[in-house]
């Protein structure tokens, strides 16, 4: 004989008794919390309760009940049964029952998971910050080495051409101008071939050419001014400022803006767990949020530049923060954007206020 496959809807009685239960709930915390709460109130659910299990509740009872526990949610609110099973209900997930943790309530692994999230966040962009930072201090000390280089150059050239043109001897003066120029020349040659072999390990590192880091390191560079000038020149240096242009303009505001959101995400949250208000529509919605800050990271300087008004002050990676933190800075901008090519005609009413 067949059997009938189960409806996965609840009934009406399942959804009665559901509701029953989260009252007994809700007026566990009221008592708790020392609420002042009718007598009639917390008599009606509670007779409600017995009813149930005796299978005697009629319609007016359930009617009575419901009158109860709509009395009972407004004295409670904030606080509604959700947030307390979440606070309250212990349950072991899949890798703490592998791992034979001690199982945890709802708002508990939220919470873990939302600070180790950040945690990893936050290390993630200090590499890729420290990593940048490294080859952008190399770039620019190999341009300004290079202009350096060829100042000094062209100071002994001047200086060489002016004794070789004087009848007299060149004096001590001269002479000892001359080798501190060769020597600065030197020293300029030096940084230049220290700091073009950290951009190329630095570029084996995006290359993942990990075994060739410390052979780059070791490698004897050109010596001459022509050959040190077309090394620098070369292919690694060009590599080099596309992948600083795409670390500084790409992947930081959006590392930023992630580490905004999380810390928005733990500040609320931090606040849901304390007043017990914390669902699972809250993590739903918090994912949302990381999403929403990470794009708001990279968008945010698309509507704002540095120099306008008061974000003068302010670096594009200190925005692309403030709009992860803040994603309704980018949706404002966007309505703005959005407002200044859209026209209102004569028929169309006068736009509400909006709610917030």
């Amino acid at each position: 004989m067949m059997q009938n496959n189960q409806n996965p809807v609840k009934d009406k009685d399942d959804i009665c008794s559901d509701d029953i239960n989260g009252a007994c709930l809700l007026l566990s915390y009221v008592a708790k919390c020392g609420l002042e709460l009718k007598a009639e109130t917390a008599q009606t659910i509670a007779k409600s309760k017995e009813l149930m299990k005796e299978g005697k509740l009629t319609g007016d009872d359930e009617a009575l009940f419901y009158l109860a526990y709509q009395e009972l949610a407004k004295l409670a609110n904030p606080v509604t049964v959700a947030g307390l099973h979440a606070a309250e209900d212990t349950s072991q997930t899949w890798y703490q029952a592998m791992l034979h943790l001690k199982p945890t309530s709802e708002a508990k692994r939220a919470v873990s998971w939302y600070w180790r999230g950040t945690i990893t966040c936050l290390l993630f962009l200090l590499l890729v910050q420290i990593y940048w930072l490294i080859g952008s201090t190399a770039a620019t000390a190999i341009k300004e080495s290079r202009e350096a280089l060829a100042k000094v150059s062209l100071e002994i050239d001047t200086l060489n051409n002016k004794l070789k043109k004087d009848i007299k001897p060149a004096g001590k003066f001269e002479t000892d101008t001359l080798d501190k120029l060769n020597v600065d020349k030197t020293n300029l040659r030096n940084r230049i071939v220290a700091h073009q072999s950290i951009i190329d390990a630095w570029n084996n590192i995006w290359q993942c050419k990990w075994g060739r880091v410390s052979e780059m390191l070791s490698a004897p560079r050109p010596q001459s001014t022509d050959n040190q000038g077309a090394y620098v020149e070369g292919v690694t240096q060009v590599l080099a400022d596309f992948v600083l242009i795409a670390l500084q303009g790409y992947v930081l505001p959006l590392l930023y803006g992630l580490l905004g959101a999380c810390t928005y995400v733990l500040r609320m949250l931090s606040n849901e767990v304390r007043s017990l208000t914390y669902t699972v529509k809250s993590h739903i919605r918090y994912k949302v949020r990381l999403v929403l800050g990470t794009l708001s990271g990279l968008t945010i300087t698309w509507f704002f530049q540095p120099s306008t008004e008061i974000f003068k002050s302010l670096s594009p990676l200190a925005m692309a923060f403030i709009a992860g933190y803040s994603v309704e800075i980018l949706f404002a901008a966007m309505d703005r954007f959005v407002g200044a090519f859209s026209t209102k005609g004569p028929a169309q009413d006068k736009p509400k206020a909006s709610q917030v």
